[in-house]
């Protein structure tokens, strides 16, 4: 019996650059994967140390800023409602 070759596994991506958040304009739109963690990249550098999960909850109670409609289902939060949001709380990231 012969055995097939195998391919050899595919090399892990690069990890994304780490935004700096302290020099994003108050303008600069950030989409959910910025603001909060996610279980599928948990050593992704986040605005926030909450999940996706508990941002999603702080979006509908309507304590989290309003979202920006970029599309039919795309949206983003402005870097400066995000800094009032985070200064409200008192959060650090």
């Amino acid at each position: 019996m012969k055995l097939k070759p195998t391919a050899p596994p595919a090399a892990p991506s690069p990890p994304r650059p780490t935004p700096l958040f302290d020099k994003l304009s108050d303008q600069t739109l950030l989409r959910v994967a910025d603001i909060a963690r996610s279980a599928k990249e948990p050593e992704r550098v986040t605005l926030l140390p909450i999940s996706r999960a508990t941002w999603f909850r702080f979006v509908k109670d309507g304590t989290a800023p309003a979202a920006v409609r970029l599309g039919k289902r795309t949206v983003a939060w402005r870097m400066g409602d995000l800094r009032a949001f985070i200064a409200s709380k008192g959060v650090v990231s």
